[in-house]
């Protein structure tokens, strides 16, 4: 089995004659924890919905799991997100069901689970993002981090192999930040997960992700761990540093 669960080579996508992906190499490695960043409007999320199938490459070629999925059609892409979990920036919870249907959601339209091993994988989900027991609360009682935690245990319900996250911290005060980014590598190290994180949030690129890919001009313009960009005098790289200096000593690994 290779090591690279994604190969992804020469992604452009426009729309009309504004170009916002150019030229896109990377590959994404099993289970690693990938920290996308980069200023608004560069196409971080909308990489992100090319590789789950959701808007289609003008150029370029997609494989997965060694098999190129480029030209799939709708049909044919449904087998590979039940594979691959999203996690948007707002929670996405509904708003008129409590917490076990929120959850349990994914698993009735997939018709995964009877009843009993789908209240068994609803209470250990919500176990595994730290809140066990409140199946019967309604989405309006949580709080904002609680309400991400619990669109989380939503997607691990499903047991994916990859999950992207779009912003999973942005709008958590400090204290939450760290709590979801301990949790995000908890799950990647428990359940195997491969990780991929759209995020501004310096904290989880520096301190938490195992590789750090910064876009810039529609393409990849550095990538490597946190350590090895601590030190970097790349240019497009420096005002997401000096974030990152400001609340964080040292990056991951260092």
């Amino acid at each position: 089995m290779s090591e690279v669960l994604y190969e992804v080579r020469g992604i452009a996508k426009s729309f009309g004659d504004r170009p916002i992906l150019e030229h896109v190499d990377l590959d994404i490695r099993r289970a690693e924890f990938l920290c996308w960043i980069g200023e608004s409007g560069t196409g971080k999320s909308l990489l992100a919905k090319i590789l789950l199938g959701l808007v289609p490459t003008d150029r370029g070629t997609i494989r997965f799991d060694g098999e190129d999925v480029t030209r799939f059609r709708e049909r044919d892409w449904l087998t590979i997100r039940r594979r691959v979990g999203v996690l948007l920036q707002s929670s996405g919870l509904f708003d008129s069901v409590n917490v076990f249907e929120n959850v349990a959601y994914g698993l009735k339209e997939q018709q995964l689970l009877p009843l009993d091993g789908m209240k068994e994988r609803v209470a250990q989900s919500l176990a595994q993002v730290g809140l066990p027991g409140i199946e019967t609360m309604m989405p309006g009682e949580l709080s904002g981090g609680m309400r991400k935690r619990v669109a989380l245990a939503r997607a691990i319900a499903m047991r994916p192999e990859v999950l992207f996250y779009d912003g999973p911290t942005e709008g958590l005060d400090p204290v939450n930040v760290a709590r979801v980014n301990r949790l995000l590598l908890r799950l990647r190290d428990q359940l195997g997960i491969t990780t991929i994180v759209i995020t501004h949030q310096m904290e989880t690129a520096f301190g938490a992700a195992d590789r750090v890919l910064l876009m810039a001009d529609g393409r990849v313009a550095l990538e490597g761990t946190p350590r090895s960009l601590w030190g970097s005098s790349e240019p497009t790289l420096q005002p997401f540093l000096r974030i990152a200096r400001d609340v964080l000593s040292a990056p991951r690994g260092a």
